[in-house]
């Protein structure tokens, strides 16, 4: 009987020491991972930019998302002439820009979207010209185009713009609109 109620003692003390240890180590960690996201500007981002979803925010806390930007995108002479036809279409002196999004979502985990735009580059774009064809990429999407190629693509079930060639993209889906990246 003593040594039953000596083993309870002794397993209750040890149990308590280890919860409350954890929980110290809970808190500590949560606090930890608080200050990264404030240093990195987690808040700010998502003040300025609503439309950012959780996955995208995600991606901006990681650091290679943060890194220094590269400066290369390629652009297809099909995706220039294209560009400059839906220019003349609009009669307007300027072919429209096209901006390249990378977006969370597709059957592969991220997606490109693209939009035609009139407008002059938001403030933390990165443009790309061509023969008087411009790209415009946000500055989150940026590491994921690293390399890669904008072209055209005319087939008889569609017509569209679509990235090739990237060697940030571990695999992609048979339309080739979304893909995982290499991590």
């Amino acid at each position: 009987m003593a040594l039953r109620g000596l083993l309870r003692s002794v397993w209750t003390r040890g149990c308590g020491v280890r919860r409350a240890r954890t929980a110290a180590q809970r808190r500590a960690e949560g606090a930890s991972l608080r200050g990264r996201l404030d240093g990195l500007g987690w808040r700010s981002l998502g003040a300025r930019n609503q439309s950012l979803d959780a996955g995208r925010r995600w991606l901006h806390a990681l650091p290679e998302a943060n890194a220094a930007p590269p400066q290369r995108l390629h652009i297809s002479d099909k995706c220039v002439q294209r560009l400059k036809q839906l220019g003349d279409a609009s009669r307007s002196r300027q072919p429209p820009a096209l901006r390249v999004i990378v977006d969370s979502g597709g059957c592969s985990g991220f997606q490109y979207r693209f939009a035609l735009e009139h407008d002059e580059p938001h403030e933390d774009d990165k443009v790309f010209e061509r023969d008087g064809v411009r790209l415009f990429v946000d500055a989150i999407s940026l590491p994921f185009l690293d390399g890669a190629t904008v072209d055209y693509e005319e087939e008889m079930i569609r017509a569209a713009f679509k990235v090739e060639s990237n060697p940030n993209s571990e695999a992609g889906c048979s339309c080739g609109s979304s893909f995982a990246p290499k991590m």
